[in-house]
């Protein structure tokens, strides 16, 4: 979808119309009309992202850059692939199987590299991107009502003292922060 689609789309659900923001933000009428055939500025494109509550991005792409970025920050990289840990496709694969049934014609593997390619490559419709956003929305919250029960630390023999174990405990309150601003 373009730009003009993408607009029409938020003025949709934001209760608004393309007419409506044009006169709002002083554009000419029918401006934003034409930024399929002419290239809007930067600048215009941020005026009605910001007035929209919307981002350039989305604009730009519509659901697809809010997705990549949502499967990529449920994936892991080994420096030569991505992949979901088992944690994530515990929670993945079910979610997926259901958006299989929905939209069976959708050639869809639960890998990241093969997600993103799908995103990118393949024309697909607004509702099957809608109904992946929030697919992957649940399962970033279903991830969050889980904590890890145990965390072994090997120590070899070591005696910890008391303080070495809050030292511990900070560490592990720290990396927990660290997850949850990932998602």
């Amino acid at each position: 979808m373009g730009i003009v689609e993408n607009i029409k789309d938020l003025c949709k659900q934001r209760g608004t119309s393309i007419p409506k923001i044009e006169k709002e933000l002083g554009f000419g009428n029918g401006a934003i009309y034409n930024w399929d055939k002419n290239s809007p500025t930067v600048g215009k494109l941020q005026q009605v992202a910001d007035h929209l509550g919307s981002s350039i991005d989305f604009l730009i792409s519509g659901f697809d850059q809010e997705i990549i970025d949502s499967i990529k920050s449920l994936s892991n990289y080994n420096g030569a692939k991505s992949y979901f840990l088992e944690d994530v496709l515990t929670f993945l694969i079910p979610e997926i199987e259901k958006l299989k049934k929905e939209y069976w014609d959708v050639p869809f593997d639960a890998t990241p590299t093969d997600m993103i390619l799908l995103i990118r490559e393949t024309p697909l419709s607004r509702e099957f991107k809608n109904d992946l956003l929030c697919l992957l929305e649940r399962v970033k919250e279903q991830l969050k009502s889980i904590q890890p029960e145990t965390i072994a630390a090997h120590h070899d023999g070591d005696e910890w003292t008391e303080e070495e174990l809050a030292d511990i405990e900070r560490f592990k309150e720290f990396v927990r922060s660290k997850r949850n601003a990932k998602n």
